[in-house]
């Protein structure tokens, strides 16, 4: 007796792997020759519209490529000065790392030491002495910082009371309009 073989036993596969190849084949060789042609098709049109679409929006290409290299100067200007950008940035880096070292040895050794002083403590006022000081800046506030009677006490008599000086005196309006204007004349007549 022979002796059976791998091949031997796979013989019946590879008769209906190729039948079955073939007929696939038949079937899908319309379907993909339908679709070639059709793409064939559609390349020699878009091929036929590109060139005058093209030309038309040159326009707009040559306008995006300036806006584009516009946008990108920038960047080129930091790739000019990446070295000095690297620099920098690492010395920010080292200086604020050093900044918060100092600090927090500065800070640490404060406390240990306990170096802190208290705040001086502000004494409270009273409703009396809050009441004082008010009145005081009403009255202060009332004197009428440029009175004629300061300005020249002898040049006018002891009578003369200017209107802005009877209008405070009265309680009447603080107004701009409420005082009035002095003006004095130097004349060689």
């Amino acid at each position: 007796m022979p002796k059976a073989t791998i091949a031997d036993g796979t013989r019946h596969l590879n008769i209906y792997l190729g039948w079955a190849l073939t007929i696939s084949y038949w079937i899908c060789w319309p379907v993909v020759s339908v679709l070639w042609y059709l793409a064939l098709a559609v390349f020699f049109v878009v091929k036929i519209l590109y060139w005058p679409v093209a030309f038309l929006l040159q326009p707009v290409f040559v306008f995006g490529r300036v806006v584009l290299n516009v946008l990108a100067t920038p960047f080129r200007l930091l790739v000019r000065f990446q070295d000095l950008y690297i620099y920098l940035g690492f010395a920010a880096i080292v200086g604020v790392g050093g900044g918060l070292a100092v600090f927090g040895t500065y800070r640490f050794l404060y406390k240990v030491l306990s170096l802190e002083s208290k705040p001086p403590e502000v004494p409270l006022r009273s409703a009396k002495q809050y009441r004082e000081e008010k009145q005081q800046q009403r009255v202060k506030a009332e004197m009428p910082l440029l009175s004629p009677r300061h300005l020249s006490p002898g040049a006018l008599s002891p009578g003369y009371m200017s209107m802005s000086d009877g209008t405070r005196r009265a309680g009447g309006t603080r107004g701009l309009l409420a005082h009035t204007i002095l003006e004095e004349e130097d004349s060689d007549f």
